[in-house]
């Protein structure tokens, strides 16, 4: 306030109130973490599962990605609009990751889009939510250590040698019925 010159209420006067300026914080910095990942998955054209897992870990456990979640878990049972914000972005990022899994992994990766896109969502469960979920509840503390990417290759390797083990017809059945039960409610 004291760099602008002006008061809170000329702030809030740019909005419809208090709550407005905090969505708008919020949007603005979940557009800001969206923006990130899109940029980090952008330049991984050679297919490097490995070089992207970390450049993702670097964008989801930064300071400013972890305060965001930090803020959208303790506001959002207040503030519905809140997690309504970060619920838009989710999807997002996930549909940039299938296309992006798709053209960079290419059919040497997986031939079929369903299976394709079940891939890419583990990826994205495996690298960003495990990775944010241990930071979040403290179980790797403030920051990762080389442990913890160690056991995200290890996963990594894990889910291809799955798809390795399947094949992509057995894969694709799988991915699915796992849609099914989504659309199912189950």
């Amino acid at each position: 306030m004291a760099r602008t010159g002006g008061s809170r209420g000329t702030l809030y006067g740019h909005f419809d109130g208090k709550l407005a300026l905090f969505e708008a914080i919020v949007e603005e910095e979940a557009e800001r973490f969206a923006q990130a990942v899109t940029e980090t998955i952008a330049p991984a054209a050679s297919g490097d599962l490995d070089a992207m897992a970390e450049r993702l870990i670097a964008v989801a456990t930064s300071e400013e990605t972890i305060d965001l979640l930090r803020m959208v878990i303790a506001e959002r049972q207040h503030y519905p609009g809140i997690g309504e914000i970060y619920r838009q972005i989710v999807p997002r990022i996930q549909a940039w990751m299938r296309r992006m899994f798709r053209e960079q992994t290419g059919a040497s990766f997986c031939r079929d889009e369903a299976a394709s896109d079940f891939l890419a969502d583990m990826f994205l469960a495996i690298v960003l939510a495990d990775t944010q979920m241990g930071i979040l509840t403290g179980i790797t503390g403030d920051r990762l250590d080389k442990t913890h990417l160690i056991r995200t290759r290890q996963r990594l390797k894990a889910l291809l040698a799955l798809r390795d083990h399947l094949g992509a017809d057995r894969l694709s059945e799988l991915a699915a019925l796992a849609q099914q039960d989504i659309e199912d409610g189950r």
